[in-house]
């Protein structure tokens, strides 16, 4: 999970919130990640076909195969685990 996450800070944290436990992402339209985990019916599959597909409010960000799994397996980890400290950075 800690490529995941460190992924998340570098390429979506200035849009989105990351951790656990942030209920306001940066950008306004960008739903935090812990929001997106619980969505139901979130698999790592679904966020794939997700992050493989343009929106209209967010980058095409390109991802290698691992980082999108390193991801999505991030993402999906966030459903069922406690807000973190935010005091501790990646």
């Amino acid at each position: 999970m800690q490529a995941g996450r460190r992924l998340a800070h570098e390429v979506c944290a200035p849009c989105h919130a990351v951790e656990a436990g942030q209920d306001r992402s940066p950008h306004r339209q960008a739903p935090p990640f812990e929001q997106i985990a619980r969505v139901p019916g979130m698999t790592t599959t679904a966020l794939t076909v997700a992050l493989r597909t343009s929106h209209e409010t967010m980058p095409n960000i390109m991802l290698e195969p691992k980082e999108l799994r390193d991801v999505t397996a991030y993402i999906t980890s966030l459903r069922n685990r406690p807000a973190r400290d935010q005091s501790r950075v990646p």
